[in-house]
């Protein structure tokens, strides 16, 4: 879903919800199965992505809406087995494969 959409990997922050106030109005439109994208209806601009099931699901919040986000860590990659060569990320970080991604997520039955 990310390497479509981005044709790369996707970054994000994990917050939980009303953890981040957003301000105006979002367009939401379904990006799989089990998650919504928000976009800002006048840039187009992604500004979350969020499981649809359960209502608790943290947002996920692109670190680019963050100025001061530059400096941060990478804590974790998910999927790190299918990412493309252009893609992959060195250095020390928690690596999780897609099996296992999938294994956890609350989203699959």
């Amino acid at each position: 879903m990310c390497l479509a959409w981005s044709g790369k990997s996707l970054a994000c922050f994990e917050a939980a919800p009303g953890a981040v106030a957003i301000e105006g109005a979002l367009t939401a439109c379904p990006s799989s199965s089990f998650a919504k994208r928000a976009v800002c209806p006048r840039c187009g601009s992604h500004v979350r992505l969020r499981d649809t099931s359960p209502d608790d699901a943290p947002l996920k919040v692109p670190p680019g809406l963050f100025p001061t986000a530059d400096g941060f860590p990478l804590v974790r990659e998910i999927h790190a087995d299918g990412a493309p060569h252009r893609a992959r990320f060195e250095g020390f970080h928690h690596r999780v494969t897609a099996a296992d991604c999938e294994r956890r997520a609350r989203h699959v039955p």
